[in-house]
């Protein structure tokens, strides 16, 4: 695992926190897991966010091999990203993100994994990039009080999205966001449709 080690994620979060200089975009919540990570990013120039995160596996991954003195490719294929409505919504992803070590039963409270935006002490040591109130018409969230945990379904939503790469939030903003981005296709059901009996032939090799 590209992440498995502390110092491994010492290192990319310091890294993450670091690209926050560049303006190009602008962190709203993170976690930096053992297998994986998850970012809630904002755009704050056109491909803001592709740039920033090329940047940062690209160097990541050559201090891991150059660490480990390992070759080859460390990611599994491209990041997968989602657009979130925001508001409501927003501070639901942020809830998702934070929780996740806790999901995965790597700590009992998500202020308690050292690597996320749920720390408490986080606002003093990320970049200018970094937001301490992921919405700024809501109060900033005291981080060294352990949020309500999201539901089931709400983290069932929130991984599904993931995989699809499908828009989150209310029913009209996701398909007029998935219309405008091409990304009809994301909320459609897998498989074939229903009702669908007729045998397709298919080509074995």
């Amino acid at each position: 695992m590209a992440l498995a080690a502390a110092c491994d994620r010492d290192h990319f979060e310091s890294l993450l926190l670091h690209t926050a200089h560049d303006g190009a975009s602008a962190i709203v919540a993170y976690a930096v897991l053992p297998d994986r990570f998850h970012l809630l990013l904002t755009e704050c120039q056109p491909h803001g966010i592709s740039q920033r995160l090329h940047r940062l596996l690209s160097t990541y991954a050559h201090w891991h091999r150059s660490r480990y003195q390992q070759s080859g490719g460390l990611w599994r294929g491209r990041f997968k990203a989602f657009p979130v409505e925001p508001g409501t919504t927003l501070n639901t992803v942020v809830s998702c993100i934070e929780y996740m070590p806790v999901r995965l039963g790597l700590v009992d409270c998500p202020v308690a994994w050292s690597w996320s935006s749920s720390r408490p002490n986080v606002d003093s040591l990320t970049a200018p990039g970094m937001r301490s109130s992921v919405n700024p018409a809501t109060a900033p969230r005291e981080r060294d009080s352990p949020a309500h945990p999201p539901s089931e379904q709400v983290l069932q939503t929130f991984e599904q999205c993931i995989a699809r790469s499908a828009p989150m939030g209310s029913p009209g903003w996701v398909n007029q966001v998935a219309q405008a981005h091409d990304l009809s296709h994301t909320l459609r059901p897998r498989g074939r449709p229903r009702g669908s009996g007729r045998r397709v032939p298919l080509a074995v090799d």
